[in-house]
């Protein structure tokens, strides 16, 4: 599977199938660099069940494509996020660096993550940047 973040659409492609789908499940997949088969291959599903997401798809006689809370866990551990930013962040306006940190803060247990806070607040605090 590709691991370099594929080129990304045009905003509002994104936000037309987010505000179809309810999700930014294109977006994601492009920034995890993962094509609709690889995407497919590792949730067991197939390319066209894929794309019926991402996009709000509704075939004839037929309710549109949804997803469900086991399938957002899925999907999110697959393209390295949370759940809930899969549903409401297009990952393309995100800050890169803040987004990389924020990866590794959400690995670690709770006191991890208030070691880096207060790590952080401190060196703010050095450099004049509070606030």
């Amino acid at each position: 599977m590709s691991q370099k973040p594929r080129r990304s659409r045009p905003a509002e492609v994104y936000e037309d199938y987010r505000a179809k789908s309810g999700w930014y499940l294109a977006a994601w997949r492009d920034h995890a660099g993962l094509t609709l088969e690889d995407l497919a291959a590792e949730l067991g599903r197939s390319k066209g069940y894929i794309s019926d997401l991402e996009t709000g798809a509704v075939r004839t006689g037929r309710p549109a494509t949804r997803f469900n809370r086991d399938l957002i866990e899925q999907v999110a551990a697959v393209v390295g996020t949370t759940g809930g930013r899969l549903i409401d962040v297009n990952p393309f306006s995100l800050n890169e660096r803040m987004e990389r940190l924020s990866s590794v803060i959400a690995k670690l247990d709770e006191a991890g993550q208030q070691a880096v806070l207060s790590m952080a607040e401190s060196w703010a605090g050095r450099t004049g940047t509070t606030g």
